[in-house]
């Protein structure tokens, strides 16, 4: 084993996924799903609500609202939709801003986890209107 394995790179073998301007038209379609001013507002709104939240020591970030917004363009895009819905901002929220968010020593010692806590955010922010 350490002779056949020592000898080569298991990297010589890697073929490329993807070229290059696949990458650059996935971007630039991700980049043309369109989100709605009120789609926009709901994503700031549910960003501050993790800031003036009493079991976070540590909000999200604007910069973690860029990447809400971002994911979102994507995972619509990846549904098949030109245009962000609500679902899909509530659908990676999590995934996207939990690990983001410090909960305050008491929170911890509750075990109250920041999923949760943001899953309590999104039930209490409010939706977009059209």
């Amino acid at each position: 084993m350490l002779s056949t394995h020592g000898s080569s790179s298991p990297l010589d073998e890697l073929r490329p996924a993807a070229r290059t301007t696949d990458i650059r038209d996935l971007i630039a379609a991700v980049r043309a799903v369109h989100v709605a001013q009120p789609i926009r507002q709901y994503v700031v709104s549910l960003v501050s609500s993790t800031r003036s939240c009493p079991e976070l020591r540590l909000g999200a970030s604007p910069r973690a609202a860029l990447h809400l917004l971002r994911a979102s363009r994507a995972y619509a895009a990846l549904d098949g939709r030109d245009f962000v819905i609500p679902d899909d901002v509530q659908t990676l929220a999590g995934p996207v801003l939990a690990h983001r968010l410090l909960p305050t020593p008491e929170a911890m010692v509750e075990r109250e986890l920041p999923e949760r806590v943001l899953a309590r955010l999104i039930e209490r922010t409010a939706l977009p209107l059209k």
